[in-house]
């Protein structure tokens, strides 16, 4: 998405519609394991 020629690849922010805020930092701390909270 962000090396191929989609709109998203010139902008510093994407917005993620329909999700679960909660749901969705699960995710990154899945996906980023930390042990910093993720704000």
């Amino acid at each position: 998405m962000f090396f191929s020629r989609f709109s998203e690849r010139e902008k510093k922010e994407i917005a993620i519609e329909d999700v679960i805020l909660e749901e969705f930092v699960e995710l990154l701390n899945v996906v980023y394991p930390s042990h910093k909270p993720i704000s």
